[in-house]
């Protein structure tokens, strides 16, 4: 084996992290880190023992890289497979690379089974083109859109939802996001960029780090596992967050902890944030989800959101409020009297 196969080593990028609809054509892309050589991938896809597939793809000695793609099988419940292969030389055949990839395949039919609520009508802030618009057409989901927030004149019990990048920070868009919520709508606001403040909370820039909290039983987060959304985060690097003050009547459900220990709630950065303002509620996502079409995480999650939006809207507590509400449950437990 010549020294530049030796040190070749290749990254391997799996579409939407992974994370896939069943019964649909994927891709996987192949490139070289190190210097490129001739070789051959060969690759075998498995549920357990069971073969699904196999094949190969040949990688021309530059930096071109290419991809693999592959239909899998079709589901009806959430199933892990594993994408396997072995990178040969082409000069002599001999090992370069093996590794393999775990695959979450997700039923093809998520937004297929939201019930309509007629009686909750639902609005969509967005352009006519955004892709967001034709998923909910494509699912048959009823809907009207508008272009700006500002135009809005909806009673009190519609559903909303701004779609990613709608709000521009023009005159009047925070005004009529807060009057629409506190007459008793209820509104999901996706990831907004341009903006420095949402629902009356600060939005600020960080980085993507480890840590992220996920609420998991909570309904907007039904179907998910413990860490599903965080290579999400992962992928943007950079992110616009929602910096949350204890004292603020919210839930933060996907959220960096604030210090371990501490005596009192401080802020935290979320990603994830409800919050009752009036006689409504507004949702929070600065995840960057998406593309709509492809990714079962960002169907899963707008699935779970068109059924809260139209539950009864409830009180919020402050995280001070549940913070201190846990330290005089721990003062019980440990003196065995009320205090």
């Amino acid at each position: 084996m010549s020294t530049a196969a030796a040190t070749a080593v290749l990254l391997v990028t799996l579409s939407t992290q992974g994370h896939w609809l069943a019964g649909r054509e994927h891709a996987i892309t192949l490139q070289w880190v190190r210097e490129p050589v001739p070789a051959a991938l060969h690759w075998q896809l498995t549920h357990g023992s069971v073969e699904l597939g196999r094949g190969a793809v040949v990688l021309a000695g530059d930096d071109a890289g290419a991809a693999v793609r592959l239909i899998t099988p079709d589901v009806r419940a959430r199933t892990t497979i594993h994408w396997h292969y072995q990178l040969r030389s082409a000069d002599d055949g001999g090992l370069l690379e093996r590794g393999q990839r775990t695959i979450n395949l997700h039923p093809d039919d998520i937004l297929d089974n939201v019930p309509h609520h007629r009686d909750d009508p639902l609005a969509i802030v967005a352009d006519e083109d955004d892709p967001l618009v034709a998923v909910l057409r494509d699912a048959q989901v009823e809907h009207e859109r508008v272009d700006r927030i500002e135009t809005l004149r909806l009673g009190p019990s519609h559903r909303v939802i701004v779609s990613a990048g709608a709000l521009k920070g023009r005159m009047g868009e925070e005004a009529a996001l807060r009057a629409l919520v506190r007459r008793g709508g209820s509104v999901m606001v996706l990831e907004q960029q341009q903006i420095d403040e949402l629902a009356g909370l600060r939005l600020r820039t960080r980085s993507a780090t480890n840590g992220l909290r996920w609420r998991v039983d909570h309904p907007l987060l039904a179907g998910f596992e413990s860490g599903e959304l965080d290579g999400i985060a992962d992928a943007d690097g950079r992110l616009r967050v929602v910096e949350l003050p204890a004292d603020v009547p919210a839930l933060e459900l996907g959220y960096w902890p604030d210090e371990a220990g501490a005596a009192t709630a401080g802020p935290v950065d979320a990603l994830l944030v409800t919050r009752t303002l009036g006689r409504g509620r507004v949702v929070l996502v600065q995840l960057p989800l998406g593309p709509w079409d492809a990714d079962p995480r960002s169907q899963r999650l707008l699935a779970n959101a068109l059924e809260y939006l139209a539950a009864p809207v409830g009180p919020t507590p402050s995280r001070a409020e549940r913070h201190e509400a846990r330290a005089h449950d721990r003062r019980i437990l440990k003196s065995g009297v009320e205090p």
